[in-house]
């Protein structure tokens, strides 16, 4: 319900940028403390990185001399050896923290480097001494035959500055994901709260109003604090005794009706009730306590979207090296979705029938899947662990959200559930496997499923509800089926497939900053209330992966640490350009499959990286763009009336 100049009876519009402003305030207050503490914490901790750093340096050294000692033995020259170049290289592939490797002779000349033209002994190092073997002379090196325990030349190594750039962008990354996490959560927070006690009964209240002018009346259900309550009271008192008259005439004509069936009688009492069939008298009363509470699916989605980053990783490290790895990460990642999608259609034909014990039994399964991957070791059951949490976790949020008066009847309620939980979930589990591991990241998840699981008695519907046919108006076009399938596939083939899988490949830190600004993009249209075509959503999330896939080459100009985040952001806001376009369409089970699908062919695409790294990415953004193309043929045929 809306009024003139598009403001909005229920003032959600207030109320989303209350929430904003609330969340926006605390990213900033615990981004301010985060940088206080790391600028205290930081120094001890590099300052022990880099004490540690050249303790690895100096073994690395030790372990090169020692066996460059055992080569001289058998009776090779040192100057003379041959494959030290690549001996060198594989030793720098095993120890990262080790920047460059050089040897030299007694009289300190160079004679193999890792790093050609680069002065090493310049730099900080760590040496070590290449002793003649035993019974060796080392004349063969041009020395002066000093016997056994004479050092016939040296192994110098310097430590690797990238550990220390790398630990410094982990830690920031850290703190600017925390802080971002802590304003989502707020933001969302305050929106739900204003959503249950402000927004909806604003709705009702004025929704009864409304009727009340038509000659309908409404008994009052929950209303805001301020004006509409006492009007409301008073509508109320004044149709009690309407109720109970009309009730008793209800009464009198089943008597009338069991006495005397004739046809005469129907329609002389049909007659008498004609002035009376405008007489509607619905109870809100409790109406909470069937639809359920919006926090619910928020929260349970919230956890199911947590294992976003972690699902690709989490299978590479399990195949090791399998020369077909990037085909069973595929298969990882779109049985996942495939799973989701499954839940979400039997969600649909199931929806609110037992809706109690199916959030709460489907909740405890999904818990156990993912605690179970704590002790899983083959990639194929773990594959098969979280498809099945995955069709359970979505088989119970959706069995609340496609009932009859669930959160998908308002399209910003919708997106708070949906979006929020997009926005917040991965950002906690990333930085959960970067505190403690991906293994007991899903073990935490499992936990918190649990919880939500028992906590389902209180949030989810506490009836059976009936299932809410989705009406015409929210049936999808063609053109928006083209459009979320476009912002789905760049998303999906950016986020959990090329930074979960690839390119940020451990850097846990840095994967949920990444979800969380694409997360956090995605309420900007909500909020400042752009309301642009579906299509134009599609293009821009394909049009910034087509860029972070290295296929724009302006975007060759711009550095990784830049490219990155700004993908995120804009392929976060096409898909929210989308969602805000299609409004409540957004929410249905149709568009979570249409979305699904696309997740499913991100994941497929990236088999492609086995024949060329990268293809996958690329292959994804080109498709994704041919998508938003059709989609905007779709709309401009539609407009001109072509399409019947």
């Amino acid at each position: 319900m809306t009024l003139r100049r598009g403001r909005y009876v229920s003032g959600s519009v207030a109320s989303d940028r209350i929430a904003a402003l609330a969340g926006l305030l605390t990213a900033l207050f615990v981004g301010l403390a985060s940088y206080v503490a790391v600028i205290v914490a930081m120094p001890p901790v590099l300052a022990d990185l880099d004490v540690k750093s050249s303790d690895v340096a100096a073994t690395v050294a030790q372990s090169v001399a020692a066996d460059l000692s055992r080569a001289v033995g058998l009776g090779i020259p040192l100057g003379a050896m041959r494959g030290v170049d690549d001996y060198l290289s594989e030793i720098l592939g095993f120890a990262p923290e080790v920047d460059g490797i050089a040897i030299l002779d007694r009289q300190e000349r160079l004679l193999f480097s890792s790093r050609s033209g680069d002065a090493l002994l310049d730099r900080p190092h760590a040496r070590a001494p290449i002793m003649a073997p035993a019974g060796g002379t080392g004349e063969g090196e041009g020395g002066t035959g000093d016997g056994e325990g004479a050092a016939i030349g040296s192994v110098i190594a310097q430590a690797s500055s990238a550990t220390h750039a790398g630990v410094m962008r982990a830690i920031a990354a850290s703190a600017a994901a925390v802080a971002l996490l802590a304003g989502i959560l707020v933001g969302l927070a305050v929106r739900i709260v204003r959503l249950e006690r402000v927004d909806l009964p604003t709705v009702r209240t004025a929704a009864m109003l409304h009727a009340a002018a038509r000659g309908h009346f409404v008994i009052r259900g929950l209303t805001p604090a301020g004006v509409l309550p006492p009007v409301a009271d008073a509508l109320a008192r004044a149709v009690t005794p309407i109720q109970l008259t009309y009730r008793r005439i209800q009464a009198l004509v089943e008597e009338i009706k069991a006495v005397d069936g004739s046809a005469a009688v129907r329609q002389r009492v049909g007659d008498a009730l004609g002035a009376l069939e405008g007489l509607r008298l619905e109870t809100r009363r409790g109406r909470l306590r069937h639809i359920g509470l919006v926090w619910w699916p928020a929260a349970a989605l919230t956890v199911i979207a947590a294992t976003r980053p972690l699902i690709a990783n989490f299978a590479y490290d399990r195949i090791g090296n399998d020369p077909f790895a990037e085909v069973a990460v595929a298969f990882a990642v779109t049985a996942e979705t495939i799973g989701a999608i499954l839940g979400v259609i039997l969600a649909a034909l199931l929806a609110g029938r037992w809706s109690k014990p199916a959030t709460f039994a489907a909740m405890l399964m999904a818990a156990a899947a993912y605690a179970a991957v704590y002790v899983i070791r083959d990639y194929r059951v773990f594959t098969a662990t979280v498809t099945f949490a995955a069709f359970c976790g979505w088989f119970a949020v959706w069995s609340v959200l496609a009932t009859e008066g669930a959160g998908r009847r308002l399209p910003w309620r919708g997106a708070i559930v949906l979006l929020g939980a997009a926005a917040a979930g991965p950002m906690i589990g990333g930085l959960l496997a970067e505190a403690e591991g991906r293994r007991a990241a899903f073990a935490t998840l499992g936990v918190l499923a649990a919880l939500l699981a028992v906590a389902s008695t209180a949030g989810a519907p506490r009836l059976p509800q009936r299932r809410r046919p989705v009406p015409p108006a929210l049936r999808l076009s063609p053109a928006d089926v083209l459009a979320l399938l476009a912002a789905s596939l760049a998303l999906f083939a950016w986020a959990d497939v090329s930074l979960a899988g690839t390119v940020l490949r451990e850097r846990y830190a840095e994967m949920a900053l990444n979800f969380g600004l694409a997360g956090a993009a995605s309420f900007v249209p909500v909020l400042l209330r752009w309301r642009l075509p579906a299509p134009a959503g599609g293009l821009v999330a394909a049009a910034a992966v087509l860029a972070g896939a290295g296929l724009v080459p302006a975007a060759a100009a711009v550095g990784v640490d830049v490219l990155q985040p700004a993908v995120s952001v804009l392929a976060g806001l096409g898909f929210g350009i989308v969602a805000f376009a299609l409004g409540a369409r957004a929410f249905v089970p149709s568009s979570a499959i249409a979305i699904g699908v696309g997740g499913v062919a991100a994941g497929a695409l990236h088999a492609a990286d086995m024949v060329q790294p990268g293809a996958g990415l690329a292959l994804a953004a080109i498709a994704a763009t041919a998508l938003a193309g059709l989609a905007v043929l779709a709309a401009v045929t539609h407009a001109l009336g072509w399409a019947r």
